[in-house]
């Protein structure tokens, strides 16, 4: 993903405390372009079709979001504790987007 199209390259990262991992995928052949997402309301980039990106987040209770232009924004919840690291998959069923866990484990 174009370094222009992500706001919060902090979160590109992990640190000390940014130490759970967040991978987001975009299915290609999504429909639409480029699709804004949010992480506990605010933005952080906008990933196109066929684009990935790994976040670095501190553990806890997060919020993540994507708003299309044209269609209702799709959520999801996320629980992290210390070393976990996840998939979500942004999926489009007949105009209407969708965040689907993927995988899920502990980084040692």
């Amino acid at each position: 993903m174009p370094a222009a199209r992500n706001f919060e390259p902090s979160l590109l990262k992990p640190s000390h405390r940014r130490n759970c991992a967040i991978n987001i995928v975009r299915q290609p052949g999504v429909s639409g372009s480029r699709l804004n997402v949010y992480l506990d309301g605010n933005q952080i980039a906008r990933i196109s079709a066929g684009e990935a990106m790994t976040l670095y987040v501190k553990p806890g209770r997060h919020l993540l979001s994507v708003r299309p232009l044209f269609s209702p924004p799709a959520s999801r919840r996320l629980i992290l504790i210390k070393g976990d690291a996840t998939t979500i998959r942004i999926t489009d069923r007949t105009g209407k987007f969708e965040l689907k866990p993927a995988h899920r484990s502990r980084v040692q």
